[in-house]
């Protein structure tokens, strides 16, 4: 097993590299807004339904499996290939699982939704692509139990955002715009596997043999947490769909929640590095790490946020009037939005950690009760509030679950999340200033740097040592 120093130097690096993936990321809400441009919002509305569905089943027909290979081959490399063997056949069969279903109703899925024509056509398209995901998913999982995150951040981190940017300013119809989604999925899948073949050479993964029962057992659970993570992250849009809000000002607020949810990219920063070197610390029963490094982490991932939070928030409005400049309604929402991705980065690593540490079927049930939580605010409020109903229902769910995984954390690994002090004095600030989001531009820009100036001094250039919360 490696030292702690090399497991230390191992996170950086990819923490570093994982940083450059969120600015690549950043071309999913362009995506959206070049969408809009190019084909009209009403095109974009249902091109983010057809989205978000494939972000939902994707986790059901792979997510388990993806996190699963990383963690079983990181505590054995000598098995490795033979549990990405295992990972690659499991995860795409069931994803042609998942897939059959989805083509086969996809025109009866698409006339519950009249308001929204072509959604059925473009949900077949998507199921096409679920066989060519799990090879992307699983072959770059598995590249990162040698600890090496670079093909993670090039291939879906820029190739596939970008690929579906380029498909997005050549289609000239939604059509041609999901065929170009089957396109750069498929081409993501071939980079993806010849970036496996670098890791782990296919010939000795075609050659493995045995099984790897610890991998489904971890898998399955975790598939369907994944699954109703996503289902509850994503629910939103399909519940303002369901109550057939126009497509326009569904892709108002697809854009703006993907915007806001760039947020969450500063802890995914850490969490994507994280997940092979806590299962070593966890094999090797080393709790005082994991909470340390925990600690140190969720101090990084917090301080990093207040910023970014603070721009979104502040300048909200000259940011959505670049998504569609005819857009009249209340944009209230988008502040709300925020209330999930910030509390992600300051509590999300402790459900990561109950993951990696292989409690998959409590982060099921986390997932299960938030859902049914998530799906009863937003039936209750979108009609009546439309966007902010939304966006108040994904808020409060996405905050009760996190906070009830720091709690899970601590009594079943002993592991306490320490939050640090001075970045949480900071994020307050920064929640107390968005109150001035109605402000004049000059004096939103004074509250800006102000805030970030204290910030930066009570973060000082050393990170703040954690303290019990």
């Amino acid at each position: 097993m490696e030292s702690r120093a090399e497991l230390e130097g191992a996170l950086r690096r990819g923490a570093l590299i994982n940083a450059l993936g969120v600015v690549a990321k950043l071309g999913f809400p362009l995506l959206f807004l070049v969408t809009t441009w190019s084909l009209g919002s009403a095109t974009t509305g249902v091109f983010a339904l057809v989205f978000f569905a494939g972000e939902v089943l994707r986790g059901l027909a792979m997510g388990g499996y993806v996190d699963g290979v990383t963690l079983v081959a990181s505590r054995d490399v000598a098995r490795a290939p033979t549990v990405v063997r295992v990972a690659l056949r499991s995860a795409t069969a069931l994803a042609a699982l998942v897939a059959l279903p989805v083509v086969l109703f996809a025109d009866d899925l698409g006339a519950a939704f009249p308001a929204y024509p072509g959604l059925g056509p473009a949900l077949a398209l998507m199921g096409w692509s679920l066989p060519a995901s799990a090879v992307l998913d699983v072959a770059l999982a598995a590249t990162k139990a040698r600890l090496v995150m670079h093909w993670q951040v090039l291939v879906d981190g820029l190739v596939r955002p970008s690929g579906l940017v380029v498909a997005a300013l050549l289609a000239r119809d939604l059509h041609a715009l999901m065929l170009g989604y089957l396109g750069v999925h498929l081409l993501a899948a071939g980079l993806a596997l010849a970036a496996l073949h670098r890791c782990f050479p296919l010939g000795s993964i075609l050659a493995a043999r045995g099984g790897a029962p610890e991998l489904h057992r971890f898998a399955l659970p975790q598939s369907l947490n994944l699954t109703l993570g996503r289902y509850q992250s994503r629910l939103d849009a399909w519940i303002l769909g369901l109550f057939a809000t126009p497509p326009s000002a569904l892709a108002f607020y697809a854009t703006g929640a993907l915007l806001a949810g760039t947020l969450r990219e500063v802890r995914i920063v850490f969490s994507t590095s994280l997940a092979p070197i806590a299962a070593r610390h966890h094999a090797a029963r080393d709790r005082a790490a994991l909470e340390e490094l925990l600690g140190r982490l969720a101090g990084w991932t917090t301080a990093l946020t207040l910023p970014a939070m603070l721009a979104l928030g502040l300048f909200h409005r000259e940011l959505l009037v670049r998504i569609d400049p005819g857009y009249t309604g209340d944009t209230r929402f988008f502040l709300v939005l925020l209330v999930g991705p910030v509390a992600s980065c300051a509590l999300g690593l402790a459900g990561n950690l109950l993951s990696h540490c292989g409690h998959s079927r409590w982060s099921l049930a986390n997932a299960v009760g938030i859902s049914a939580l998530n799906t009863a605010l937003s039936l209750a409020l979108v009609p009546t509030l439309g966007l902010l109903g939304a966006a108040l229902g994904t808020a409060v769910a996405t905050a009760t679950l996190h906070v009830v995984q720091a709690v899970e954390l601590r009594r079943l690994e002993g592991v306490r999340l320490r939050l640090p002090l001075r970045p949480l004095v900071g994020l307050a600030l920064g929640t107390l200033a968005l109150l001035g989001a109605g402000a004049p531009l000059a004096i939103r820009v004074l509250l800006f740097s102000a805030v970030v100036g204290v910030h930066a001094l009570l973060v000082g250039v050393r990170l703040p040592t954690p303290v019990r919360s």
